[in-house]
């Protein structure tokens, strides 16, 4: 719970909301009555209590498809006139972006036909991540430069699963694990893989023709990710790579389909001629369906993945393998409990219908497969070994 004293989720709710309420605002330079609903939610957050903005008279409900609202409708009800310190942290956080997006006018740009796109309120900050200096698009050409000097494919497959590990590190809804670790997105690490299935990984990925990545950051984390559906489509066996993306602006950084083209579109773009090459490779997957992003509303939303709608389900049925990237959707799979920590993953997360490979920095007070005695040893060395992202997660799953 949001409330529970010294965790990490209460720090989120105190300190890190408060701070991207403030970047949101700088950052577009908003006045007005949008700056004016960003501070109110502020506000409410510190001393407010949870209160359902659905049915209001300027809500635009037809911005949303008929089982998202339901799905919002349902799970505010249950929180509804608790503090922002009395709720459950996986839906305060997606409350907390459902809000934002509401207060900068995100939905209400999207209704109508004809309408110019919907303007992302964490667009700046995500454009500095894939165009500025030691952004995505420097760390391509160095993931580039690192494969050439590589011959075989098991060589190649466990070298870019590490870079869309450790890209994780870059997430823009969270500054502090952002700012100390960005250095790091290319060291190996193996000591501080605390579940490290590496091995089976590779072989899953040489082997799988059909491959779904249940995508989390853009910038950085989603060059790597590109790359690496870059490699898989870049064998005979492949048949497809399914990008499943954010629908709307999520957790500051999360990606969507329109950072997926702007990042290939900045990769064909690019002098350097290896990611000029890729970018082409991968817009032409695309063009013939090799490659493709598909959104869906539930990404964005309050519920865990063990309430996935059957039409997500279906798309998973007829995959190889499912590549879960980052904390929030970890989280999401294991119902966002503190489960005991040496509880096998199998036996906590939610059932899913194609084995599984979990690429995940750690940033949250949330984690299986790790036994209890080592637990204690890292809470003694590092008592923030959880939520630092120094530390990551290679787990493979067969549910």
């Amino acid at each position: 719970m949001t409330g529970d004293p010294g965790s990490y989720a209460m720090r989120t709710i105190v300190e890190r909301k408060p701070r991207i309420i403030r970047e949101v605002i700088l950052s577009n330079s908003m006045t007005g009555a949008v700056k004016e609903r960003l501070e109110a939610l502020d506000a409410e957050m510190r001393d407010g209590v949870i209160a359902s903005p659905i049915g209001a008279a300027v809500f635009p409900a037809d911005a949303f498809e008929k089982d998202e609202l339901a799905a919002w409708e349902r799970e505010i009800a249950r929180w509804q006139g608790r503090s922002w310190l009395d709720i459950p942290w996986y839906f305060a956080e997606a409350f907390f972006y459902f809000r934002v997006l509401l207060a900068s006018g995100y939905y209400r740009s999207l209704r109508g036909a004809g309408t110019s796109p919907p303007v992302d309120p964490f667009r700046v900050l995500k454009e500095k991540e894939l165009l500025g200096p030691g952004g995505g698009l420097e760390l391509g050409k160095t993931i580039l430069h690192g494969l050439g000097a590589m011959d075989s494919d098991k060589e190649k497959a466990a070298f870019l699963l590490n870079t869309s590990l450790w890209g994780n590190r870059v997430d823009l809804s969270n500054y502090d694990v952002s700012l100390h670790e960005r250095e790091r997105l290319l060291g190996s690490d193996p000591e501080r893989l605390l579940v490290d299935h590496t091995p089976a990984a590779v072989e899953a990925l040489i082997c799988g023709t059909a491959v779904d990545m249940i995508l989390d950051n853009a910038g950085p984390e989603l060059v790597s990710d590109l790359l690496l559906a870059d490699f898989i489509l870049g064998r005979d066996r492949a048949a497809r790579v399914v990008l499943h993306v954010k629908r709307s602006p999520f957790f500051v950084s999360d990606a969507t389909v329109e950072d997926v083209q702007t990042t290939l579109k900045a990769f064909r773009a690019h002098p350097a001629p290896a990611l000029n090459a890729a970018g082409e490779r991968l817009l032409r997957q695309m063009r013939t369906g090799g490659l493709s992003a598909a959104d869906h509303f539930f990404w964005n939303g309050p519920l865990h993945f063990s309430s996935l709608p059957r039409d997500i389900l279906r798309r998973f049925e007829a995959a190889d393998l499912l590549i879960f990237k980052g904390d929030a959707n970890y989280r999401r799979l294991l119902e966002d409990r503190k489960w005991n920590t040496g509880m096998a993953m199998e036996e906590a997360a939610c059932r899913l219908p194609s084995p599984f490979l979990v690429l995940r920095t750690m940033k949250s007070e949330i984690v299986v497969d790790i036994p209890e005695a080592k637990a204690a040893e890292l809470s003694r060395a590092d008592p923030d070994w959880l939520i630092n992202g120094r530390r990551g997660i290679v787990r493979c799953c067969r549910t």
